[in-house]
């Protein structure tokens, strides 16, 4: 029987066909069929809106409009997105929609002050000049701090430990422990044991070789200290043990 062509009647018509089917579950193959028949059918976005306004309060749709999330539900839905590559399209909506966003709290991106209270360039800051006479001279807590009094004072002991920190963590002291690791085939000299956690050791103490170096770039230019024969490989395990008895193991 065809539809009816008077509005009233088709609603009714419409409202029957939809008692009809309730209960009525389709088959995979009956879903995958009418998945393909809308491929590529553009909604309005009247049609959306009144889609997503049907779905308020109704229990038995699936519309999330008007609904709160679950945080088993949000922890499922993130579980499954992940190791999911975002398009280029998707990225530059994200991108878009943070814009009106809040960065620091107090501003949004891209959003201008009044002109009568933000910092105009050329402006004179308004505490230009002023003294502060509760915090100068011996009110100062730093007033007299030199040396070692003061709260950013490092020892020699420290200084020299950065330093050496530093020589260790440049480029040209990488390249050799690699260079030394390569010669001995990635083998440790003690145990005989190939890979895991290789050191390069100095056979002249490391300590003794830069005892009158004051910079990296001093460093740099010593021949001694980056020496591939002064160099020897061992793993952690014979390393730290090489430390503890002193010498060569």
């Amino acid at each position: 029987m065809p539809p009816p062509k008077d509005p009233i009647k088709y609603e009714e018509y419409l409202k029957k066909q939809s008692e009809s089917r309730k209960g009525y579950v389709c088959s995979e193959e009956t879903k995958l069929k009418i998945s393909k028949t809308k491929l590529g059918i553009l909604k309005s976005e009247e049609t959306k809106d009144k889609m997503s306004t049907a779905m308020i309060g109704n229990k038995n749709g699936r519309g999330n409009r008007g609904k709160h999330t679950s945080e088993e539900t949000k922890k499922k839905q993130s579980n499954a997105k992940k190791g999911i590559p975002l398009s280029k399209e998707h990225i530059e909506k994200i991108k878009l929609s943070n814009l009106d966003k809040f960065n620091s709290g107090q501003f949004k991106i891209g959003q201008h002050i009044s002109p009568e209270t933000e910092f105009q360039t050329g402006s004179i800051p308004w505490n230009k000049d002023i003294m502060w006479p509760e915090m100068s001279g011996e009110n100062n807590p730093m007033y007299g701090k030199f040396g070692i009094d003061h709260p950013s004072y490092k020892n020699p002991e420290d200084r020299i430990t950065i330093l050496h920190t530093q020589i260790r963590n440049s480029d040209k002291y990488v390249e050799w422990s690699k260079l030394v690791k390569e010669r001995d085939n990635y083998i440790c000299r003690c145990c005989n044991i190939k890979g895991g956690n290789l050191h390069s050791h100095h056979i002249i103490q490391f300590s003794v070789l830069v005892e009158n170096i004051k910079s990296v770039e001093e460093a740099n230019v010593s021949t001694e200290l980056y020496d591939i024969e002064n160099g020897i490989t061992y793993c952690k395990s014979c390393h730290d043990l090489l430390s503890w008895k002193g010498g060569l193991l």
